[in-house]
C-alpha cells in the first residue's frame, strides 16, 4: 500500500475484500467516508454543481458493488 500524494489515497485492500464477502453496512461507511470526498472532489473539479458530484459518488458506489466481485487487487498491474 501505498502512501497519500496530491488528490489520491492507497488502496485498501482489506476493505475491497470485506466488500466482497457480502453486505456490510460498516464497510460502506467506511468506503464513503474515505472514497466519497476524493470522488465528489473530482467531480467538482471537472465542472459538476453538488447535486451532480454527490451523484458522481453514489454512481461510483454502485458500480463498484456491481464489479467488485469479480475483481482481483493486483497492485503490480496498471490500472489497479
Amino acid at each position: 500500500m501505498g502512501t497519500k500524494t496530491g488528490d489520491s489515497i492507497p488502496t485498501r485492500p482489506s476493505l475491497l475484500n470485506r466488500h466482497k464477502t457480502g453486505d456490510n453496512p460498516a464497510s460502506w461507511r467506511e468506503f464513503y467516508a474515505i472514497y466519497g470526498p476524493l470522488i465528489r472532489g473530482f467531480a467538482l473539479k471537472a465542472g459538476l454543481r453538488e447535486d451532480e458530484a454527490e451523484e458522481v459518488v453514489q454512481d461510483t458506489a454502485v458500480s463498484v458493488a456491481k464489479h467488485l466481485p469479480g475483481f482481483v487487487y493486483a497492485p503490480s498491474r496498471p490500472g489497479c
